[in-house]
């Protein structure tokens, strides 16, 4: 009795053996010769290089990259350029008379920075209509109730490991109206000519890019597929609006001006 059950054990431990034995192997099987763990997987995520080397380089104040097989496009802003204020400028380089667009008309114009929020890249507009002597104990109070909002926040697509430099989705602000409402708001008693923003026909036409100043021109694309406003015969196809718009990225100037009070002669 006593040697069956000693065989039965026996044959247990054997079995329980087997089972483990794959398991092991398998674990075993991840390492390398030597003993050495195979190497991390790399996280999700092109690097810097990755995303430019298919790219025209238009160097400048904000060098800008585009695709040369998609067309997308990125934009690089500079470690040193984070908390900078730049001024920011816009024109119609061509338009339709009939919806309001015309060649020249100046358009919005503002003060901007760039603010670092974790992964994302804000971009800040300034209010400007406010100033407050810093000499003064009310400028303590120059914040309150002032809005400074952030009219563009994108994710840092990459960041150059070497120069610390960021890329951010060029199409994702200038492909939209981030920067700057180009299609008015409706009013009562009036339509606008303008349908929705076509994603699909909005392009970047043209950069232009120098060392104090970045120009990039948009054509926007407006579809209506049922237009209750007609147009002149300039409009063509009153179903497709197009407006090319001038974007201006410029360094603020640095100057010695002092302000000075007003004079009523």
């Amino acid at each position: 009795m006593n040697r069956m059950i000693k065989i039965a054990f026996v044959g247990l431990a054997l079995l329980g053996t087997a089972t483990l034995s794959p398991a092991v192997a398998q674990k075993k099987s991840k390492k390398k010769k030597g003993g050495s763990e195979m190497p991390a997987k790399k996280k999700d995520g092109k690097s810097f290089a990755d995303i430019t080397k298919k790219c025209v380089k238009f160097e400048g104040l904000f060098t800008i990259y585009q695709d040369t097989t998609t067309g997308k496009s990125y934009v690089e802003v500079k470690e040193d350029q984070v908390g900078k204020e730049f001024i920011y400028f816009s024109y119609i380089a061509d338009g339709l008379l009939d919806a309001g667009f015309f060649r020249g008309s100046y358009r919005g114009s503002k003060v901007i920075s760039f603010n670092k929020h974790y992964e994302k890249l804000e971009i800040i507009a300034e209010n400007t209509g406010y100033y407050f002597d810093e000499d003064n104990a009310l400028s303590r109070a120059s914040g309150a109730n002032i809005n400074r909002p952030v009219i563009i926040s994108q994710k840092v697509e990459a960041t150059n490991k070497e120069t610390g430099a960021m890329l951010i989705d060029g199409d994702a602000i200038f492909l939209s109206e981030k920067f700057q409402m180009i299609k008015p708001p409706s009013r009562p008693g009036s339509k606008s000519m303008l349908g929705g923003l076509s994603k699909d026909k909005t392009k970047i036409k043209k950069i232009n890019n120098y060392p104090e100043n970045s120009e990039i021109q948009v054509t926007y694309v407006y579809e209506n597929k049922n237009p209750q406003v007609g147009g002149s015969k300039a409009a063509t196809d009153v179903r497709n609006i197009a407006i090319t718009y001038q974007h201006s990225l410029l360094e603020m100037p640095e100057n010695n001006y002092q302000a000075r009070r007003d004079d009523p002669r």
